[in-house]
């Protein structure tokens, strides 16, 4: 709660930054459809070992409703590491997976 992340596409070099404001909500800015904006949802967190955390997201903002992501954080050090990422549209049809570095 109250940490950013931000990830750095490995594929387009774009910054992405995510807020986790409470246990189980989270802003994301820029928007899934858009260059800017923001998008906004709920997550859930699970750590799946001592160095690695998943983070189911359903997005509940207007523009990207029903929109779902499932990130995974591979930490090599206490503040950042490696992440892949796959992002599934309300009809769960795969629209992107990206892959990059992150920080906290």
């Amino acid at each position: 709660v109250g940490k950013t992340v931000s990830a750095v596409s490995s594929h387009n070099g774009k910054t992405t930054k995510i807020k986790f404001s409470t246990a189980t909500a989270f802003t994301k800015t820029p928007s899934n459809n858009s260059s800017s904006g923001s998008s906004s949802g709920t997550y859930v967190f699970t750590r799946s070992s001592p160095t690695c955390g998943i983070i189911a997201a359903t997005f509940t903002s207007p523009a990207d409703a029903g929109q779902t992501a499932y990130l995974q954080l591979t930490f090599t050090n206490a503040k950042g590491g490696t992440y892949f990422v796959m992002v599934f549209d309300n009809a769960g049809v795969l629209q992107d997976v990206d892959v990059g570095t992150f920080t906290m």
